[in-house]
């Protein structure tokens, strides 16, 4: 119940940061910029030379306009999921840290309430802050694409709890340093740590295509360092159709965006037993610090 409580606070006072005002306000602003060109993209691949080879490929089978607008929304997603993940990140560098600097964790750890306590409670109002934000921005996403080109994923709830997934395990290990550095350094090791993944899992994607048994296994021990990227790249998978070209055996990108490999199952659970066991590390941090 104490964790709950503290939850709530967490809730209420990440509400009024600065950071998530921003985060909000140019979620929208990309929002809005998204819908307009995906509408005005709907609008001319119509009257393009593109609409008839999508008809030419029809008849040998091949479904182009699925995957194009798969690919578009895949674009959209990127952009709700980078903002998510900074969001994640700003939101859990001073959760920790930045009480412990100004005196607030003192006067928490001297009530009757257990250290571990603080920090899941931080965790819990932190995550579904985070995991708000996912579904609406993601859901939002989704249903522009959808009234703009009729669109629309398989399992659309499944996208959405990617992108959530994402933002709780970067939240998850931001706090974790949070519990041990300053409120700038967490912040600016989980910001790097989380670029160089991304980078990594475009290798790992690239070396599917050319066969490269090297940037497979950096894009392997990248996730298993930061499984954020396995987070999104299950996102992408979902939001795009199925790859026409698989079935003749042909393993070639449809566009930026195409996973060629979905993420094993295997990587979703470690996901989860990641942001628990980085949320675990962070309780034993504050419980070890000397306040």
């Amino acid at each position: 119940m104490n964790a709950l409580r503290v939850a709530g606070l967490t809730w209420q006072e990440a509400r009024r940061a600065r950071a998530l005002l921003a985060g909000l306000v140019l979620t929208s602003v990309f929002l809005g910029l998204y819908g307009w060109g995906i509408h005005a993209a709907a609008t001319e691949v119509a009257k393009s030379q593109l609409a008839e080879e999508a008809s030419v490929a029809r008849r040998l089978n091949i479904d182009l306009m699925p995957v194009i607008w798969g690919q578009a929304l895949s674009a959209g997603l990127y952009g709700v999921a980078g903002i998510g993940a900074l969001l994640a990140i700003f939101l859990g560098a001073p959760s920790i840290a930045r009480d412990i600097e100004n005196g607030t964790m003192q006067l928490l750890a001297s009530r009757p309430l257990g250290r571990w306590e603080i920090v899941a409670g931080k965790w819990l109002g932190g995550c579904a802050l985070l995991g708000s934000y996912a579904g609406v921005a993601g859901a939002c996403t989704c249903a522009l694409t959808w009234s703009a080109t009729g669109y629309l994923p398989e399992n659309p709830v499944l996208v959405v709890v990617a992108l959530a997934m994402q933002s709780v395990v970067l939240h998850s290990l931001t706090i974790a340093l949070s519990s041990a550095l300053p409120t700038i350094a967490a912040g600016v090791v989980a910001v790097i740590t989380h670029g160089i993944i991304v980078v990594a899992g475009f290798g790992e994607r690239i070396g599917i295509l050319i066969d490269s048994q090297t940037l497979k296994r950096t894009g392997l021990v990248a996730s298993l360092i930061l499984p954020s990227d396995v987070a999104w790249q299950l996102a992408a998978s979902e939001a795009q159709p199925p790859n026409p070209l698989s079935a003749t055996g042909t393993i070639v990108p449809m566009g930026p965006f195409d996973v060629l490999s979905a993420p094993h199952p295997f990587f979703i659970a470690y996901a989860v037993a990641y942001a628990l066991a980085t949320l675990a590390i962070a309780g034993r941090n504050l419980a070890a610090r000397d306040l």
